[in-house]
């Protein structure tokens, strides 16, 4: 617990410098880091929630040099700050945040893992348009098993749901 807390405190005055900084990458990337070795040490739900957004941010950054294994460390870390409830507390931070998640788990090779949060995104998404990049990355996974057939049948599932006039047989 002393780690985690000698890592908070070095995340929270990192992460009070970046906000009046120039806010390079490898600064949040860097800040996001401490505060995650330090999230046993954050109590209140709004400061997690606040944290989160910026985990997001860092994992968004890491995609981009594509440091997929580390991405997807960041997203689990703020799906973890985040708690069961953020569904209905911050929902456009949480499907963004399981998007993201569901990607970077595909990328990384955890077809597992990238599964469940696709399967999460569709059950918990509030419309169909919240739905379509889970769908796409659904479709990723299963064809990167050699599940041609599912993946077939999971785009041909989204196309019935837009309710497209003329669909292949």
């Amino acid at each position: 617990e002393a780690q985690a807390e000698f890592h908070s405190i070095i995340g929270q005055r990192l992460w009070k410098y970046y906000k009046s900084s120039d806010k390079e990458a490898w600064r949040l990337i860097f800040t996001a880091d401490q505060l995650c070795k330090g999230k046993l040490m954050l109590r209140d739900q709004a400061e997690k929630d606040e944290v989160s957004e910026l985990i997001i941010q860092a994992a968004v950054e890491l995609r981009k040099a594509a440091s997929f294994d580390s991405a997807a460390e960041f997203c689990r870390n703020a799906i973890d700050l985040l708690g069961h409830e953020s569904w209905e507390r911050c929902y456009k931070t949480t499907l963004k945040l399981y998007d993201l998640a569901a990607e970077m788990e595909f990328c990384s090779g955890s077809q597992d893992k990238c599964g469940e949060r696709v399967h999460q995104c569709l059950e918990r998404a509030q419309c169909l348009e919240d739905q379509y990049n889970a769908y796409w990355i659904l479709v990723e996974n299963l064809a990167s098993q050699r599940r041609f057939d599912s993946a077939v049948d999971a785009g041909y599932s989204l196309l019935k749901k837009m309710k497209l006039s003329r669909l292949p047989t």
